[in-house]
């Protein structure tokens, strides 16, 4: 409440400073410490004490908090940036088709940084875990709880779509639909005014042309309809072929859950309907 940030090179000169520390072989830090953020990222917040600027510790901490630039690793006095990371190859995913679903944007590319802001806020707002030695700019490995159990997510940004897989081999609906629901609160929560640029996809299913390119099936996006649709049908991202969403597909957003409530419902109502056929028959026959 005591500053106004109208020049946002403040923040870079920070981050900047932040680095030189960890990566100045005269500044007294330990390998094991310099390795930890370059190869994930972390660093300890007592290199902030040596970052010189008109921000102390704490203020500079509060800024990039809210800019979503850092997130602190719970139980530990350490700090996550995936700014700074390195990027890394990208590999088709080689699980089902419905182990993974798609955020695609409108003007056709992925903002790396909105990437990782939402990172952040995934850790941060819902405690997703980091995952294994060695994380990059454009994939990060989690740990998402969900009824007291970790289950494996990778959160990778290609060029034109950002991928959430599971990375468990049997379907689980109800882990899918939270691991859905915390990755677009997280987006939608960062970037208000642009909510409507985002939409959900799945790969499709079919080897498709467009423009005299060919693309294999799974290997490329077919889109749904935004985040708060519950869509049964997805388009291909080049080709326009159409094709049906499975049950797997759908479990994501709640849709075979909801179902299932409803059938519950209806089976509730039969059976109140006949409860009082039995009640009036009875009084029939005393009658």
């Amino acid at each position: 409440n005591e500053y106004v940030i109208t020049d946002f090179q403040l923040i870079f000169d920070s981050i900047s400073m932040i680095i030189i520390q960890y990566f100045n072989s005269v500044s007294g830090l330990h390998l094991k410490h310099k390795n930890l953020f370059k190869q994930n990222g972390q660093f300890d917040a007592s290199v902030l004490r040596d970052v010189k600027g008109c921000l102390k510790k704490d203020e500079l901490l509060s800024l990039l908090h809210h800019r979503h630039i850092i997130s602190e690793i719970e139980g530990k006095d350490m700090f996550f940036m995936p700014s700074v990371l390195c990027n890394t190859k990208l590999s088709d995913n080689e699980l089902s088709n419905s182990s993974s679903f798609l955020v695609l944007f409108n003007h056709g590319y992925c903002p790396v940084g909105r990437f990782c802001a939402a990172t952040t806020k995934l850790i941060v707002e819902y405690k997703w875990e980091l995952r294994g030695e060695s994380q990059f700019r454009n994939k990060i490995n989690f740990y998402c709880k969900c009824s007291n159990k970790s289950y494996k997510v990778m959160f990778s940004a290609f060029p034109e779509h950002y991928e959430v897989c599971l990375m468990e081999k049997e379907e689980l609906p109800e882990v899918k639909y939270m691991i859905y629901g915390n990755i677009t609160k997280a987006l939608t929560a960062i970037y208000k005014d642009e909510n409507k640029s985002m939409s959900y996809g799945f790969y499709c299913p079919e080897k498709c042309t467009y423009k005299n390119a060919t693309y294999s099936k799974n290997q490329h996006p077919a889109t749904c309809g935004s985040f708060s649709d519950a869509s049964v049908e997805m388009k291909c991202y080049y080709g326009g072929f159409r094709s049906l969403l499975t049950k797997e597909h759908q479990q994501w957003f709640k849709q075979e859950q909801m179902g299932k409530e409803k059938d519950k419902i209806q089976d509730a109502d039969i059976a109140q309907i006949a409860g009082d056929l039995s009640h009036w028959q009875i009084v029939a026959k005393k009658l």
